[in-house]
């Protein structure tokens, strides 16, 4: 018989022992509730148990929750937000399985350069895009040289090793010109995220609340910074699904 930690990272597995909490559907109206308290202590009390292995079922208002408290004022809100999103997922549970990943599987390389109209952008531009925000935050985070420049992923993409490249400004004729592969773009995505798990996993409140120079030019705290790039992941993330839609029609995402 298989094992109820079967396929479980290991923060589900310490989580996941014999006599967790469980929040029933009931429970999750206080979490939300807990969620917008004017009280810290209670906001870090709603992330801690939003974790899918307390909250065994698929809520929407709770991921929103969490997406909410990644932004917190509160350092320890966000941080606590962030773990719960990082170690909470099930790797074995298809509903987990980064959406964008499955957004494109089935796709060509040509598949990559459409798009609803000549005035929108491609998925592999705003693949592209995503995973060039995140490399270049998760380097400044972590006083690292980003992937696309020590890995020469700019090469793959023909172009020039310039850290601040991430398309803010591309004209349309940029966009349609990228050169990309899916293999490419998910092979930087991937090696970008690693090191984003990793970041994080080793993170402080106090880390969070720390000042840096970005690639970009402005100073800023690191939490704030990785919130903003939360974000960014979320609207861009949204908008490949929907362009997986619009190639291949209803039915892709079976939930």
């Amino acid at each position: 018989m298989e094992s109820r930690n079967s396929g479980l990272n290991r923060h589900q597995k310490a989580w996941r022992k014999p006599g967790e909490e469980r929040v029933s559907r009931e429970g999750i109206g206080e979490l939300l509730r807990l969620s917008e308290s004017v009280d810290p202590e209670e906001r870090i009390l709603a992330a801690t148990y939003m974790c899918p292995c307390h909250v065994r079922h698929r809520n929407e208002e709770v991921w929103q929750a969490l997406y909410r408290m990644m932004e917190d004022e509160d350092a320890r809100v966000r941080r606590r937000a962030w773990h719960t999103l990082e170690d909470g997922g099930c790797p074995t549970d298809p509903a987990f399985e980064p959406l964008v990943r499955r957004a494109l599987d089935g796709l060509t390389d040509a598949d990559m350069l459409k798009r609803p109209s000549d005035q929108d952008n491609t998925i592999g531009w705003l693949l592209w895009h995503k995973t060039r925000v995140e490399d270049i935050a998760f380097a400044d985070a972590s006083g690292e040289e980003q992937f696309w420049i020590s890995d020469k992923w700019h090469e793959k993409f023909g172009m020039e090793p310039n850290p601040g490249q991430m398309g803010f400004g591309d004209s349309l004729e940029q966009v349609m010109s990228l050169e990309c592969t899916k293999e490419n773009l998910l092979g930087y995505a991937d090696a970008v995220r690693a090191r984003a798990s990793s970041v994080l996993e080793n993170l402080s409140s106090e880390d969070l609340d720390k000042e840096i120079s970005a690639t970009m030019g402005q100073t800023i705290k690191i939490g704030d910074y990785l919130g903003r790039v939360a974000a960014d992941n979320i609207q861009h993330g949204g908008q490949i699904c929907y362009l997986r839609g619009f190639i291949t029609g209803f039915g892709w995402l079976p939930f």
